[in-house]
């Protein structure tokens, strides 16, 4: 299946999540921030990062903006529970800097397989965002 760095500065919503895909058969590597997420896309390959938007050390935001920049063909699937900035939803900001996709957390393990099979070109064909990037808690 698919190579994949999960970036969450929460370590019980990190381990969950990483539950989640490897019942799916991904491979998993975690980063609680995005400066860790940059180091370890650095070390190896991934064909997506699933980015955690609101961390307290190098947001989601700032980090999908240096990783499309240096490694531009990395899918990432941003997730969020909620938020905005300068009256734009987190999520809708993270797809016009290079998000492939997004994800509103709290998400179920199917949610998750749907999104993921649309980025690895495995499920049913691309994704609609419709729906997921109306603001939330």
């Amino acid at each position: 299946m698919a190579d994949i760095l999960l970036v969450d500065d929460e370590s019980l919503v990190r381990e969950t999540i990483a539950a989640m895909l490897r019942r799916q058969e991904h491979a998993v590597v975690s980063a609680g921030d995005g400066s860790e997420a940059l180091q370890k896309i650095g070390e190896g390959r991934f064909d997506i990062v699933l980015m955690d938007i609101l961390m307290p050390t190098m947001e989601g935001i700032e980090t999908i903006s240096k990783i499309k920049k240096d490694y531009p063909n990395i899918k990432i699937l941003a997730m969020s529970g909620g938020g905005s900035f300068g009256g734009h939803n987190y999520l809708d900001v993270a797809l016009k800097l290079g998000a492939a996709d997004i994800i509103r957390k709290p998400f179920t393990s199917a949610d998750l397989r749907t999104k993921i099979e649309g980025l690895t070109g495995n499920g049913l064909g691309p994704i609609a965002n419709q729906g997921d990037a109306s603001p939330g808690s």
